[in-house]
């Protein structure tokens, strides 16, 4: 889910700034009552036409109007910065870099918290962790209690992995600003790869209390309810609810699939299965669930040719790896058997590295 909130948090930061920029909308339509007597600068005006497109999420001529600002004010921070959010959303990452660090630049001894958190988007974005990382906590250290900077922070040590550090953010978060259906529903998400199901299953509740209906805090909510309190019917009743609302989202179907083949109900979980992949080739968890399915009836070789087919999808799938080992075992082809654990150890597999000490040494 760290790609999710990544995500999301790219569309906070957009809402974000809509709020931010709403003071200026306003003054720019005050300003406009007395535009025959007083007129504004020329790079106000396209600097406010800049602000109105960014509103509409229409970057590129957005990013236009900045330009036009900077072309007439080369010392127009404000315009330098909102132009790296529009390059930003365009992925234009190194104009965006370019942007900010002139921002910076101009606004002297105490930059706008803002941008080192926007700085540290780019620098995650182009995957350096590091970097961004430092960005956050300079933007903490101006502002301790900026909500978008910690929640950033939160988002980079969950997608590394590190989910007690993100734990004790989140908890930050949640009790220094009030909890929301996204903080609750991430540091969920980190007690779950901890381990820790019950505080999964409170904080995913917690979360759909908050929003029932955001479709990524019911959809958790619901797989919470399969995976920790065993409600098959309320999980599946949830799960339908939102395939109603998106009935070609795959990951619902193969959610779905899951449930009713743990429930016994194959002929219906492999028809799911089906219709998730339909929905999507490339979902190797799905081609994985049907291949779990097809196992427990009895048809390993079948099994087997699902588990290729979910690594062929994702060829880091650990899971996918393990499972076809047990298969191929069954099948006597100890060789290959070996050969997939031996993967699926690499990947850090929970249990692969014991099964392979075991079985192939």
């Amino acid at each position: 889910m760290a790609n999710n909130i990544i995500k999301m948090k790219k569309t906070a930061f957009i809402l974000l700034l809509a709020a931010c920029t709403t003071l200026s909308a306003w003054a720019a339509k005050k300003k406009a009552v007395v535009a025959s007597v007083l007129q504004l600068p020329e790079q106000e005006v396209a600097y406010n036409d800049g602000i109105a497109f960014l509103k509409m999420g229409n970057y590129e001529d957005a990013a236009t109007k900045f330009s036009a600002a900077i072309a007439i004010d080369s010392t127009f921070a404000k315009a330098y910065y909102n132009r790296a959010v529009a390059q930003f959303n365009l992925e234009n990452y190194n104009k965006a870099m370019s942007d900010v660090d002139n921002a910076i630049r101009l606004q002297g001894d105490k930059p706008d918290t803002n941008c080192h958190v926007l700085k540290a988007k780019i620098y995650y974005g182009v995957g350096n962790i590091s970097a961004a990382v430092e960005e956050i906590n300079k933007a903490l250290e101006n502002d301790p209690n900026n909500f978008d900077a910690m929640l950033d922070k939160a988002a980079i040590l969950e997608s590394t992995g590190k989910f007690t550090d993100a734990i004790e953010v989140f908890n930050q978060i949640n009790f220094t600003k009030g909890g929301n259906a996204l903080t609750f529903n991430e540091l969920g998400n980190c007690y779950m790869a901890i381990g820790e199901d019950s505080k999964a299953f409170d904080c995913y509740t917690q979360s759909y209390k908050a929003d029932s209906t955001n479709a990524i805090t019911k959809f958790n909510y619901a797989t919470a309810l399969w995976k920790i309190n065993k409600d098959t019917v309320n999980s599946i009743r949830l799960i339908d609810q939102l395939i109603e609302k998106d009935v070609t989202n795959a990951e619902y179907y193969s959610a779905k699939a899951f449930i009713l083949s743990q429930a016994g109900k194959t002929d219906e979980s492999i028809a799911n299965f089906d219709t998730a992949i339909a929905n999507n080739k490339n979902l190797a968890s799905a081609y994985l669930g049907k291949g779990i399915t097809y196992y427990n009836l009895g048809k390993i070789e079948d099994a087997v040719n699902e588990y290729s087919k979910a690594i062929d999808a994702n060829t880091n799938y650990g899971d996918a790896y393990l499972n076809r080992a047990i298969a191929e075992e069954d099948l006597k082809q100890f060789n290959k058997a070996c050969d997939d654990l031996e993967k699926a150890a690499e990947l850090g597999t929970k249990n692969a590295q014991e099964y392979y000490t075991k079985q192939c040494k």
